[in-house]
């Protein structure tokens, strides 16, 4: 066989791991190339791995699987995720594996254009974010095949017998990229307690369960309260009655089974905006939780599951995943060798188009600020300021500001960064807000305090441009 038809895989993370496994399973021998896991062997005890097979190679070392992927530029690369830093150095066509239900933010449309450009196929659990694909990223091929993750749990499972109602409660991390994204947690925490106690009255036994990003910060509670940790979420799967979750995809699993969950909605997640599936179209899965006086009879009412419920949870799943026969494996599989055998395998294109009008950041900022004689704070000590100073040219910065205390007193770019009530002391004349995510939000709140000050969101004062601001910012 032509090598350049074998296709690798990459999962770096053991929850990776079980979004490709199925596919690689289901692939015809003749295009199976490398598989490479970064993790320890440990983690991966429950998936039948062939010791014997040199396809595998699982290294705890990650530097060294990317050095090894490096080599291979002309072979396809399967991989559940685009958040890694190394995704760029290894620089190989890609096929996306959506690791989740498939989840989007319709106002961030072009925010990950710069981390998917290797990007030219995709593997979907639906047809929503099918259709959100095409329009956002022209250039990849679409398949939407379900979630080979559960092919398993459809074929074999049978839900639990258990004695006592068991309930597991798990929160998503603080993603800090809209507020939808956010934990649930802090509005919830002192729900647990209520919960403990609910527990102890009725014989309910509580499973604590997070994303891997919070789990270690869930524990100290769950133990607190006496609950059970339970870090893997299949055991969960196996075990549990009863879901509780905020907006992680693990929801629409756990309910794909057959089974009632309780869906908690924090009150920074924008009712107005709608962004499709969890947020809102499906948000119906289960029992909705706005408020901590609501958790426990929200859970009783999940427990009851009514009729009602039942079928919007049915109605939910068909949304989420277009298939729940067991052979999304097989599907995905087919995908990828019809894919390559039409030889598409190659790296997209680097040329981007010029948008009529725009001239760049720093013409813009000169048409609009007087950057030769002004004083500019920069609002954000993240990594969008980092990337904007480096593409900044002949604008005074005196300063940037946060409200993250840890960041205080550090500097980018050599320049400090301040807390926000040193504003007035710092003689600026102009504060550009430098945050792309949440802008409008920073944007209120500045303009209420500092009356006297210019204030310039940087997409909000340039709305026909803004997916060209964040390109060039991010290229």
């Amino acid at each position: 066989m032509n090598n350049s038809k074998a296709i690798d895989f990459f999962a770096w993370k053991h929850h990776y791991f079980e979004h490709l496994f199925p596919i690689w399973e289901s692939l015809p021998p003749k295009y199976k190339g490398n598989f490479y896991v970064s993790t320890h062997i440990h983690e991966l005890n429950r998936f039948s791995i062939p010791t014997i097979d040199d396809h595998f190679k699982i290294s705890s070392n990650l530097q060294h699987i990317i050095h090894e992927l490096s080599k291979q530029k002309n072979r396809l690369l399967v991989i559940p995720s685009i958040y890694g830093d190394f995704i760029d150095t290894i620089n190989r066509p890609i096929a996306l594996v959506s690791h989740g239900a498939g989840q989007t933010y319709k106002e961030k449309e072009y925010t990950l254009v710069p981390f998917r450009k290797n990007v030219i196929l995709d593997i979907l659990p639906n047809d929503h974010i099918g259709q959100v694909f095409k329009e956002r990223y022209p250039n990849t091929t679409i398949e939407v095949v379900g979630c080979p993750k559960l092919d398993e749990w459809y074929r074999n499972f049978e839900p639990p017998q258990n004695p006592r109602p068991v309930i597991s409660l798990s929160f998503h991390y603080d993603r800090n990229f809209v507020p939808e994204t956010r934990t649930s947690f802090p509005h919830f925490k002192e729900s647990l307690k209520c919960l403990a106690e609910e527990a102890e009255k009725k014989n309910w036994c509580v499973l604590g369960h997070g994303h891997p990003l919070m789990i270690e910060t869930l524990i100290p509670y769950y133990e607190e309260y006496g609950f059970e940790v339970v870090k893997d979420f299949n055991e969960v799967m196996n075990r549990a009655d009863l879901y509780i979750c905020d907006h992680m995809s693990t929801l629409y699993e756990f309910a794909s089974t057959g089974r009632p969950v309780v869906v908690l909605n924090a009150p920074w997640y924008r009712r107005r905006v709608e962004h499709g599936l969890r947020f809102w179209e499906f948000a119906n899965v289960g029992i909705n939780c706005d408020e901590p006086n609501q958790f426990i009879s929200s859970i009783e009412k999940a427990l009851e599951d009514p009729l009602e419920q039942k079928e919007l949870r049915k109605k939910a799943v068909q949304g989420v995943y277009k298939y729940t026969d067991g052979r999304a494996s097989v599907r995905a599989s087919k995908a990828l060798v019809k894919f390559v055998e039409a030889n598409k395998v190659h790296l997209p294109s680097r040329r981007q188009t010029q948008v009529k009008g725009y001239s760049g950041i720093n013409t813009l900022l000169k048409k609009q600020i007087d950057t030769s004689n002004s004083k500019i704070i920069i609002y954000g000590a993240g990594d969008h300021t980092t990337r904007l100073l480096n593409k900044l040219e002949s604008i005074n910065v005196i300063a940037v500001v946060d409200k993250d205390p840890s960041k205080v007193g550090t500097y980018i770019d050599q320049i400090p960064v301040h807390s926000k009530n040193m504003i007035n002391q710092l003689g600026a004349d102009v504060i550009l807000i430098s945050s792309q995510a949440y802008e409008e939000v920073i944007y209120e709140d500045l303009i209420k305090e500092f009356k006297d000050l210019k204030i310039y969101p940087l997409y909000k004062s340039n709305q026909s441009f803004e997916k060209e601001i964040f390109l060039e910012i991010y290229s």
